[in-house]
């Protein structure tokens, strides 16, 4: 599906018609937010009175504010685009978010008209409209990736990941990957020592390999209990292997992201989307798909804060005025 960079029609984002027929994303829609933290204390107050209470006393409990506003504008940017994506099934009630006992967030349907239930073979509830999506943010950058399916089980899975591809203070390659290695098989370690070409080029190489892994553990929802060794990327075949199998029946995207301020000589952010496909949909291997640039700026809508918190205050006051 294609999304359109540009705010329009005084929604966060509405899709264009230039869609791109090589890129099977029709029901997924992924959206980002470059944070700026100097604008923290002239929004904070804001954010914080847009969200609920017990929201409100999370975002407290970090100690710093710009943890908090990370947090605050993940949490809005989740209602806003939801409430957008479901149109007037968003109101007259407010969203209720909740979370399955393994932690992943789930919408909570109008108690009216929806049945709110866990399948026992997918736990996960089952919502009318089945809408699942998935938040990630990582230093300056938030990510949130929706699915619409038509069953709830194949919507809820859906996971994304964002990291910063960068090397932490004091380490370097080596300590990093000596680091994470449990994280990583046999295969994938020798993998990243053929890496040759420059440090960063290693550097984008294990994160991509991290964030795939951390997507398609997010979209299963099945907790931090899953050893991520147990997921393997295959870079020359493209494919993810779980348990030593290809995957079957699910699309993973991955990509990187330069902000504004670094399109020049970008560093930036891995990223990545994983979903599980449903029996209509084109694909059955796991094949890993690498964006591009210019398939990122289609597919991948960027959000301004200062319009997000004008959508989020619009909803808010809407809905108590009725």
């Amino acid at each position: 599906m294609s999304l359109a960079k540009s705010l329009r029609s005084g929604c966060v984002v509405v899709p264009n018609c230039d869609s791109d027929p090589t890129i099977n994303m029709d029901k997924v829609q992924l959206f980002l937010i470059y944070l700026e933290f100097s604008t923290v204390d002239h929004q904070y107050d804001l954010a914080l009175s847009l969200v609920k209470p017990t929201c409100q006393a999370r975002a407290k409990r970090f100690h710093q504010k710009e943890d908090a506003w990370r947090y605050l504008l993940g949490k809005i940017l989740q209602h806003v685009v939801v409430c957008q994506t479901l149109g007037s099934a968003c109101n007259p009630q407010p969203l209720e978010f909740k979370e399955t006992p393994t932690g992943k967030p789930y919408l909570v349907g109008n108690p009216s008209t929806n049945l709110a239930y866990f399948n026992d073979l997918q736990h996960f509830p089952v919502t009318t409209p089945a809408l699942g999506f998935n938040l990630s943010h990582d230093h300056s950058v938030i990510l949130l990736g929706t699915r619409r399916y038509s069953t709830a089980s194949i919507a809820n899975e859906i996971g994304v990941d964002v990291t910063k591809a960068k090397l932490p203070t004091g380490d370097t390659f080596s300590t990093l990957l000596e680091s994470v290695s449990i994280a990583f098989t046999a295969e994938e370690l020798n993998q990243l020592a053929l890496v040759q070409a420059t440090e960063q080029a290693a550097i984008d190489a294990l994160f991509q390999m991290w964030t795939l892994k951390e997507a398609y553990v997010k979209a299963l929802g099945v907790g931090i209990g899953f050893e991520l060794s147990r997921i393997s990327f295959d870079a020359e075949a493209s494919v993810l292997n779980v348990d030593g199998e290809v995957l079957d029946r699910w699309a993973c995207y991955s990509f990187k992201l330069c902000s504004p301020k670094e399109e020049e000589n970008c560093n930036g952010y891995l990223g990545a989307v994983c979903y599980r496909l449903g029996e209509e949909e084109l694909g059955s291997l796991g094949i890993v798909t690498w964006l591009t640039d210019t398939e990122v700026q289609r597919h991948i809508s960027i959000v301004e804060a200062s319009v997000l918190l004008d959508q989020m205050h619009s909803l808010v006051y809407s809905v108590a005025e009725q």
